[in-house]
């Protein structure tokens, strides 16, 4: 017999997800099984990371805090440009939503439940930033060693009407100051900017 977080999953997602709603309730399920399901299990810290964020206005748990340490960590290198390409992998692969969705699918497949394709991802994405706009979210890490980030925020801006995914801009901060942006997108819109600059002179006076 099928579990019954399982069967409704699948329920879920045969319907497709394409309101907030959807991704909330896919997501808190998910993160049922999570903690469930523990003994030989992959960490799946991305998605737990997110999963957490859809029910929380604010994040200071392991995943986040682990978040915080490696951007704290990079931050100094990205000032200085010394960062090879191995770390500017490795960096960029800390904001890739890409990370998400490879293990939002693995769970999917190990439990037998269909993964998202590019289109499904797509709108379950813009779904999902929806809800995480709402609330703001902090990804906070409490660490009297942090010296140049203890803050990471979630920046949206806009939301594209052809169906392509969203792209994100993170701050990173300190102490509640507002200390740089990154994101995964070459060009800066004009909206984009007007949000940085935005957040900057709310958190920076």
């Amino acid at each position: 017999m099928e579990d019954q977080i399982v069967a409704k999953l699948r329920s879920e997602l045969e319907r497709g997800i394409t309101t907030e709603c959807q991704v909330v309730y896919v997501l808190v399920e998910i993160r049922k099984l999570l903690d469930r399901d523990t003994k030989n299990a992959p960490p799946y810290n991305s998605l737990r990371l997110y999963s957490n964020w859809v029910v929380h206005v604010e994040l200071t748990g392991l995943q986040a805090q682990n978040v915080v340490k490696r951007a704290d960590a990079f931050y100094p290198k990205i000032m200085a440009g010394t960062l090879n390409e191995e770390e500017k992998g490795d960096f960029a692969r800390i904001f890739s939503l890409d990370v998400f969705r490879e293990e939002l699918n693995h769970f999917l497949e190990h439990k037998n439940l269909t993964s998202f394709s590019d289109s499904a991802w797509n709108i379950f994405l813009a779904c999902f930033l929806n809800v995480i706009e709402d609330c703001q979210l902090a990804c906070r890490a409490k660490d009297e060693t942090l010296s140049h980030v203890d803050e990471v925020v979630v920046l949206r801006h806009g939301r594209t009407q052809d169906g392509s995914p969203q792209s994100v801009i993170w701050a990173l901060c300190l102490k509640g100051k507002f200390k740089m942006s990154v994101g995964g997108i070459e060009e800066l819109s004009d909206e984009i900017i007007a949000a940085i600059e935005a957040f900057s002179e709310v958190r920076n006076g």
